[in-house]
């Protein structure tokens, strides 16, 4: 029995995985203009449009989960509802 286990805790609490680490260690010291304004982000942002089949889609990217549920949990209640979660729940705890 494996005494292994997951944490779902959150998704910056760990470092990235090693396959990802190097290939960003590739670029070295080389400098992008601020996020989502580079090359690559532009690629990705034609790559999004193409999977969802919409390519006048407004495509945006944040820095990370805590910043994207706050944007979908915003934009899908009222201003007078709510989420119900757990007080263990990533949405109760950042």
């Amino acid at each position: 029995m494996s005494t292994s286990k997951y944490s779902f805790e959150n998704d910056y609490s760990e470092l990235v995985h090693p396959t990802v680490l190097n290939a960003l260690s590739a670029f070295g010291t080389k400098q992008f203009k601020g996020y989502g304004l580079d090359a690559y982000s532009a690629r990705a942002i034609e790559l999004i449009r193409e999977k969802i089949q919409a390519p006048k889609a407004s495509v945006h990217f944040v820095g990370g989960g805590t910043q994207a549920n706050l944007i979908t949990v915003s934009y899908l209640l009222r201003p007078f509802e709510a989420a119900i979660a757990p007080e263990s729940g990533h949405i109760s705890l950042h």
